[in-house]
């Protein structure tokens, strides 16, 4: 279900430059959407409390320790994770682009 692929470095150097920038923008696409997809897991995982099963006393524990995430990446998707499943419309806005803050836009 879940598949990786390792980038190459080689490929990407003979991409011409309109290939290239479309590559970059189809992968922050793709991205936003596993982000979102990611936070709605940990929400679920959380609201199971199935880090429990796994000998973490917290889902903060569990996403450090066994997921390997930074405390504060584990911090912040937590809490989005579960303020997202009180308004579900938020993964919706985490996966879309045109909903994300643009640098200087503020």
């Amino acid at each position: 279900m879940y598949m990786r692929q390792k980038p190459n470095l080689e490929t990407i150097a003979k991409l011409s430059d309109d290939e290239l920038l479309r590559g970059l923008s189809e992968l922050l696409q793709k991205s936003r959407r596993v982000e979102s997809e990611l936070v709605a897991h940990i929400g679920e995982v959380d609201a199971r409390r199935l880090y429990a099963e796994k000998s973490s006393s917290s889902m903060f524990v569990y996403c450090v320790e066994v997921l390997n995430l930074s405390e504060a990446e584990a911090y912040l998707r937590i809490n989005v994770a579960r303020v997202a499943r009180k308004h579900p419309m938020l993964l919706e806005m985490l996966a879309d682009a045109e909903n994300r803050p643009q640098p200087g836009s503020q």
